[in-house]
């Protein structure tokens, strides 16, 4: 991925097949995120790709001036309802195309006890399993006393 080159299989298919290969502008950095219909990932020189696994092509390809990210403290703290929303469109996505259990690695600030309960109960309102984790960026973590 760092080559900008992101590589794809079809499991159903087993080991011996051909990866589908789509070339990127500028380095990936983040593993690309993939469902049944796409698979999209973003690149250090600004794009955001989204290509079509069956039919091994780039669907579309958004152009911004700089490279796509953002340190989530930047984003300041998100409301109850959006993070509601967000953990619910995230969860019936995935149900809806059989997936049913799915890994939230949270990197939201703050990272308080009401932002964790809000995520936390949506999950369990979809009715899906979770592997939930908070991700810390950075730094050294202090042990809590």
């Amino acid at each position: 991925m760092i080559n900008g080159l992101v590589e794809g299989f079809d499991l159903s298919k087993g080991a011996k097949q051909t990866p589908w290969i789509y070339k990127s502008a500028g380095r990936v950095l983040v593993p690309p995120m993939a469902t049944e219909s796409n698979v999209s990932w973003t690149t250090d020189k600004g794009y955001f790709y989204v290509a079509d696994p069956s039919a091994q092509g780039i669907r579309y390809r958004l152009e911004t001036r700089d490279a796509i990210h953002s340190q989530p403290a930047y984003w300041g703290k998100r409301s109850a309802a959006e993070l509601r929303a967000r953990t619910l469109v995230g969860a019936l996505e995935a149900l809806r195309h059989g997936i049913t259990t799915i890994q939230d690695m949270n990197s939201l600030v703050p990272q308080d006890e009401e932002t964790l309960d809000v995520i936390l109960s949506a999950y369990a309102e979809a009715g899906i399993r979770v592997v939930f984790s908070i991700a810390v960026r950075g730094g050294s973590v202090t042990p809590a006393p």
